[in-house]
């Protein structure tokens, strides 16, 4: 293997390797075994096929839709370069996990306490984003380092942060049958989607767009740490010695 190419390899997975770290330790009373989140992991890297290929169909198709739409006028060229990132990355890439986390996480027997959604997804988003971090890394090799630190302190924890929201929501629901589930999965995949496209379109401005990018990833940290002492304050392993 080349020396480039295991540079790559090692920055592009560094990050979301280390971001799952540090969330798996959040889960105090209970971990999750090893093995489990390392697949799902696994899972939401080869999810990315998928989800490339489902995103340039419909990025095509809204393209076409765009051109063709006369009544758009000189607004066509402000909306073309957005496409992908602000509307179809963001829809296409969350509804995606959370299938994932709902398909393969959700009926796991260690799956047995709140806080496990939000392990769950975040090992699902994050297995996604370290195979999308080693494609921005390959095509942005002459800026690697810059690159590279950009991404593991917003790009990449900001999957794990979009896919608290329904991981949380989806702990909750396993734990309690007389929570609304429906209603507030459904915002909550809503919200992981606004902050994904909000995010994606903020990194086209310059230093306002920069600043507010800052912000918001402060408040999704800020909201995640919430929801994770208010998962753990509904485990079951919470009293026990």
């Amino acid at each position: 293997m080349s020396g480039f190419l295991l540079t790559i390899l090692v920055g592009g997975f560094a990050p979301g390797l280390f971001w799952l770290w540090w969330i798996y330790r959040q889960d105090r009373y209970e971990p999750e075994p090893l093995r489990d989140v390392r697949q799902m992991f696994v899972h939401g890297m080869w999810l990315s096929l998928p989800i490339l290929l489902l995103s340039f169909c419909m990025t095509s198709a809204l393209t076409y839709g765009v051109v063709h739409l006369e009544a758009l006028g000189p607004y066509r060229s402000l909306i073309l370069p957005l496409i992908s990132p602000v509307f179809t990355a963001p829809f296409i890439e969350e509804l995606c996990k959370f299938w994932a986390l709902l398909r393969f996480g959700s009926n796991r027997p260690a799956f047995n306490e709140p806080v496990d959604g939000v392990v769950y997804a975040a090992a699902v988003a994050l297995g996604f984003a370290s195979v999308e971090n080693v494609l921005y890394l390959i095509s942005n090799h002459e800026q690697l380092s810059y690159v590279f630190t950009l991404r593991m302190m917003l790009s990449v924890p900001a999957h794990a942060l979009f896919a608290s929201f329904y991981g949380y929501s989806v702990g909750l629901a396993r734990m309690d049958p007389q929570w609304p589930a429906g209603k507030m999965l459904l915002r909550s995949v809503l919200m992981a989607i606004g902050c994904h496209s909000l995010f994606n379109l903020l990194a086209h401005f310059s230093l306002i767009g920069a600043l507010a990018m800052i912000g918001l990833v402060g408040w999704m940290w800020k909201r995640m740490f919430r929801d994770i002492e208010a998962a753990l304050s509904y485990s079951r392993f919470l009293h026990e010695d």
